[in-house]
């Protein structure tokens, strides 16, 4: 079934093979797009995707702006992605109405999957935020296992690790964590 969209995208995608590894660039500007239940005021896409199909490194950047999605609204996002070998470094910057959030992390190929190191993680609005105390690291192989994590929640705080795979050794603590933080994502609900 067809969808009905208005606006403006001019996009293109380049593919290319390296090795038998699928690669791909991406450059895209979108203005007044919409369609059913999203819409995009501005968008600006500039990446280089490498391993398309495996774990892939990313470089470039991306821009939003003036984003509804199902009700969600994101003011201005801008991600950014630095290619190190078989790393990319990320950062995300967004305000999402209601918040911020800010995010930096890297994504690394390790043997049979991937890591993921968070540097920082930090979700804001005027009353109340959630921020990662320390950096944290994830590792998905055939097994995830999550290096302690903690975050500050409002006056509570929340802490989880462990190892989720064929069997479950994870672990959380969960301290005066504040319901409201949902409001953060979702100011309807009132919390």
């Amino acid at each position: 079934a067809l969808t009905e969209a208005s606006g403006f995208v001019n996009a293109a995608v380049t593919l290319s093979d390296t090795g038998g590894t699928q690669n791909a660039r991406v450059t895209a500007t979108v203005r007044e797009l919409n369609v059913p239940n999203a819409s995009v005021g501005f968008a600006s896409v500039n990446l280089a995707i490498e391993n398309l199909m495996g774990i892939p490194t990313l470089d470039g950047q991306a821009d939003i702006r003036a984003a509804t999605v199902s009700g969600y609204e994101v003011r201005t996002a801008t991600l950014s992605a630095t290619r190190d070998g078989t790393a990319s470094d990320i950062t995300l910057d967004a305000d999402l109405n209601q918040a911020r959030l800010a995010l930096d992390g890297r994504l690394a190929r390790v043997d049979g999957g991937f890591g993921v190191l968070l540097r920082q993680f930090q979700l804001a609005g005027d009353a109340l935020a959630a921020r990662l105390t320390a950096p944290a690291t994830v590792t998905v192989t055939d097994t995830i296992v999550v290096d302690s994590a903690a975050l500050t929640v409002g006056e509570g705080s929340v802490t989880v690790g462990g190892e989720i795979g064929e069997q479950l050794d994870f672990r959380a603590d969960i301290n005066a964590f504040p319901v409201a933080v949902a409001n953060l994502v979702v100011p309807d609900l009132g919390l």
